[in-house]
């Protein structure tokens, strides 16, 4: 009898001593509190899946948060669009704050990525490709007319630089072989140029991931300005045209740094020339001397080699010279 008190005694205290488990919140009703906090340990739900999880997700799942035994990761469930985002585990870069993994250079990110993406897609983003054209130039303007152009291209890869998706060059897509990582392809584009039109063309690669680089060539064109010696005190087109003892360049301006003109001969007047369009000299200075006063201004109506026409500002000297070097400063 006393044993059988004993061990009524006994299951009685461990009834009253046991902490059971109470259901505070059903599918019913839920429980909140102001401030949750755990003394010891905090469990949160566990499923087997996300697939288990959301057959228990309730109304409204925003913000919920579970473990998944079969991955052993924490997943958050996502408020738009609604679904569960794992916040780590194996699919995590960080575990116990420590990097346990180099991303791959050039990953892209794709959309509504996590944050193992995201620092991927920041940190270590692909690269730009590279472009470049050339063929371009400048020439002597011209009476009309068009001619043929070839422009020389490239284009590359760096080392984290997507596939190449397009390469248009002058408004042509090119077809190529896609090159490696670290490599470029090349090619040529023939345009026509349309005479004294000046005209830029553009170079634009483009990558599977959107990023993408443009290269430029123009072609331009312009007069010359002449120099030289002549027998006549107001050189003629021929004259101007020959350069003779002097030489001639293309230009956008009047003004000129040093320059010399050599006198082969005797009785040879020196002259300067240039587009009227630029405007009158306010200088001429030869041997450190100002020496605008000894020239005399004429307008000169000048068909260039090419046919072009129009008027010029010729600077001749009044005195001829013999046998000599004349050496101009600058003109401006």
């Amino acid at each position: 009898m006393k044993k059988i008190l004993y061990i009524l005694l006994l299951l009685i205290s461990v009834n009253t001593i046991g902490q059971p488990v109470l259901q505070r919140a059903t599918s019913g009703n839920t429980v909140k509190d102001e401030r949750w906090m755990a003394g010891l340990n905090a469990f949160m739900p566990r499923f087997s899946d996300t697939s288990a999880a959301s057959l228990a997700k309730g109304i409204d799942s925003s913000a919920a948060l579970v473990y998944i035994y079969s991955t052993s990761s924490f997943w958050f469930r996502q408020h738009s669009p609604k679904r569960w985002v794992q916040i780590s585990g194996s699919d995590s870069l960080l575990t116990g704050g420590t990097i346990t993994s180099i991303p791959t250079v050039g990953y892209a990110a794709p959309s509504n990525a996590n944050a193992a993406r995201w620092i991927q897609s920041v940190f270590y983003q692909s690269q730009a490709p590279t472009a470049s054209l050339s063929g371009g130039g400048s020439y002597e303007l011209h009476s009309a007319g068009t001619f043929p152009l070839t422009l020389n291209w490239s284009a590359g890869r760096q080392s984290a630089t997507q596939p190449l998706a397009t390469i248009v060059v002058a408004g042509v897509s090119q077809t190529f072989t896609q090159p490696s990582a670290g490599s470029s392809v090349s090619g040529t584009q023939g345009v026509t140029v349309t005479y004294n039109s000046n005209v830029t063309y553009t170079n634009t690669v483009t990558t599977t991931d959107s990023k993408s680089a443009s290269a430029t060539t123009s072609v331009s064109f312009f007069p010359k300005r002449y120099w030289g010696i002549s027998s006549l005190s107001a050189p003629d087109n021929t004259i101007v045209l020959a350069s003779s003892g002097g030489s001639n360049e293309l230009t956008t301006t009047k003004v000129k740094g040093s320059f010399v003109i050599t006198v082969s001969g005797t009785n040879q007047y020196v002259y300067y020339a240039y587009p009227s369009s630029y405007g009158t000299l306010s200088s001429i200075i030869i041997s450190g001397l100002e020496s605008i006063g000894a020239f005399t201004l004429t307008t000169l109506s000048v068909t260039n080699a090419l046919g072009y026409v129009q008027d010029y500002y010729v600077y001749t000297s009044n005195n001829q010279f013999n046998n000599t070097t004349i050496s101009f400063n600058s003109v401006n």
